[in-house]
This record gives C-alpha cells, sequence and structure tokens, in this order.
C-alpha cells in the first residue's frame, strides 16, 4: 500500500478515519452511533484486553473486552463497534476485530511535556524520558513511575513482570516508546500522564544508574535547593539520604 506521511499505511476501506470518531462531541459519542474503522495496533493488552490504535489521520482508544487476541505493534486491524464518550476522549467500544495486514510501527514523536499536559496527544505514539522512580507488579506487568526532565509521568511495562528484576531498574534513566494516555478527573480534566509502553524492546536504557553503594550521600536541605554538581545527571542516578524516622505507614517513610 502506498504510504502517507509519518509512515502509517493507507488503508482500503469504506469507513471514516480515525479522527472522526475521535472528534464527536461528547453528547453524540454517548449515541453509540456505529463505528467501523481501521488502523494499525500501538499498543494491546491481552490480560486487561487494551487496545489502540492509529491511522494516517489520528489515533484511537478501542475497548476490546469481548474477547483476548494476539496483537503485537505493527498488526493492521479492521474494528467494528459503537462510539462512546470515553472518560476522557471519545473511544470505541468493539463488537468484532479483525486483524487485516501487518506493517511497522513508525519512529516515536518526541513530545515537548506541556503540549502532552494538554492532553492533545493522548492515544497517540510518542516518546519519553525519564528516571525510574518506583517499580511495582501487576498479573504480567509492571507499573512503573517515572521523574523526567520536566515532570512526573506513570506508565506500564506490558508483559515484562518476570524477565525484568523489578529492584534493579529503580533509579535507571529510560527513554521509552509508546502510546501517551492521559489521567483525567470527574471533570475530563488532565491530571498526569501514563505511558502504555508495549515490551522491553521500546525500553532504552540512556544511562545506568549508579549502585547504590556508589550511590552520593546527600543532605536533605540539598534536594531541592540549586546545587551545580548534584544536579549535573540527577535524573540519570541515584542519591542516599540520611535521618531519624519521625513516621512509618503504608505509604513509605
Amino acid at each position: 500500500p502506498a504510504s502517507w506521511p509519518g509512515g502509517w499505511p493507507r488503508c482500503d476501506r469504506r469507513s471514516p478515519p480515525v479522527l472522526t470518531v475521535r472528534g464527536l462531541p461528547q453528547d453524540q459519542a454517548a449515541l453509540k452511533y456505529p463505528v467501523d474503522i481501521s488502523g494499525m495496533v500501538t499498543y494491546y493488552d491481552p490480560v486487561w484486553r487494551i487496545l489502540f490504535i492509529q491511522d494516517e489521520s489520528g489515533s484511537i482508544y478501542i475497548d476490546a473486552k469481548q474477547r483476548s487476541y494476539n496483537l503485537p505493534p505493527g498488526d493492521r486491524v479492521h474494528v467494528r463497534g459503537i462510539s462512546d464518550p470515553g472518560g476522557y476522549a471519545p473511544m470505541v467500544v468493539a463488537t468484532s476485530l479483525e486483524k487485516v495486514g501487518r506493517g511497522e510501527v513508525p519512529q516515536a514523536r518526541k513530545v515537548p511535556y506541556g503540549r502532552l499536559m494538554s492532553g492533545a496527544e493522548d492515544s497517540h505514539w510518542v516518546e519519553m524520558e525519564g528516571a525510574i522512580q518506583a517499580v511495582t507488579r501487576s498479573q504480567k506487568n509492571l507499573q512503573l513511575q517515572f521523574l523526567g526532565p520536566e515532570g512526573p509521568f506513570e506508565g506500564v511495562l506490558m508483559g515484562e513482570a518476570g524477565n525484568l528484576n523489578a529492584t534493579n531498574l529503580v533509579g535507571k534513566l529510560v527513554r521509552v516508546q509508546g502510546v501517551c494516555g492521559v489521567k483525567a478527573n470527574n471533570q475530563r480534566q488532565v491530571i498526569g500522564l501514563y505511558m502504555h509502553i508495549p515490551g522491553s524492546d521500546f525500553v532504552e536504557f540512556v544511562d545506568p544508574a549508579s549502585s547504590e553503594e556508589k550511590a552520593p550521600l546527600v543532605p536533605l536541605a540539598e534536594l531541592t535547593t540549586f546545587n551545580p554538581d548534584l544536579q549535573e545527571g540527577l535524573l540519570s542516578r541515584k542519591v542516599k539520604v540520611q535521618g531519624t524516622v519521625t513516621y512509618a505507614g503504608s505509604a513509605g517513610l
């Protein structure tokens, strides 16, 4: 098939592009319009049955909970379903899904943090960088908390809970490619970012952090003040702190 700008292949279809569905006002999306779209898979979690697809016009979240599929990034699919307003942006509740081809996921775009927080890149394939602050297991996935140069974000690394040592990941500076999701409140306002990372192939270790034994001891008072020596490479390494415990609970010390 002929290539469109950005590397997304043209799909032969009689249905409207993804952008048409994403552009529905909230009240119209709630009317459950029949939807018939095609696109390329950028993320699919067979456990939670979360699916994102993208075509030359845009990207969208698909609720594909009717059954489990084998859909690695790059698969092209044809989806039928109904429109739904979603928790932040219009989405599709799938009633049927068919794999129709295979392609390659393009290089992820580097997008400024401010634009990501605006919600404009929700469901899009992007690249982000940050230091891993915390890792927890969730079934077969790893839930991650990151600190980026411009702000924090969260993410899920799909299917890697049994393959990676979660403890060794903390403190590592990584560059990740995945689908940008937004965390929204009940007023549909963006309150955070959440990256859907399809697997370890989409994680690049930029500058492995020092081991704890080599981490410098930093006074608590200096952690949030300007220090040119401390700021250099701060995101890419761990630091040590010490002090007297004043509270210990389930949320931490």
